[in-house]
């Protein structure tokens, strides 16, 4: 084999290696997705981000619980948007999120397992 195939091969390796991580790391961990996009970033989503991320190491949640970035949903009047997937659980959004409710729905939902309800994006849909 030439130098360069070996290194495709290697980097082939390894993205499936770091692929089947993730994916591994998809159904074991809760993860906390925090829409970054430029409306989210304006109305508070990194303080959001910031916050969780400092919940997590309070509450020694770093080996189960991902905080993660991700770009915007599209719904820009509903920022700051996050998404909880929690293993065992179905999908949660919440819209219009601020610090202090970041923490109450980190405390209420990511550590007790139960949704904050009131705050749920389809539940702010219904109401308009």
């Amino acid at each position: 084999m030439t130098p360069v195939k070996d290194k495709m091969i290697e980097f082939r390796q390894n993205s499936i290696r770091i692929y089947r991580q993730l994916e591994e790391e998809k159904r074991t961990k809760t993860r906390i997705v925090v829409h970054l996009g430029i409306c989210g970033a304006s109305v508070g989503a990194r303080e959001v981000k910031d916050r969780l991320v400092g919940l997590t190491e309070k509450h020694g949640l770093g080996e189960k619980v991902i905080v993660e970035p991700a770009g915007c949903l599209g719904l820009c009047s509903m920022e700051p948007i996050i998404q909880i997937l929690k293993p065992g659980m179905r999908k949660a959004v919440y819209a219009q999120v601020t610090e202090e409710m970041a923490e109450v729905i980190f405390i209420q939902h990511v550590v007790n397992g139960t949704a904050v309800v009131p705050w749920l994006l389809s539940s702010r849909l219904e109401r308009r």
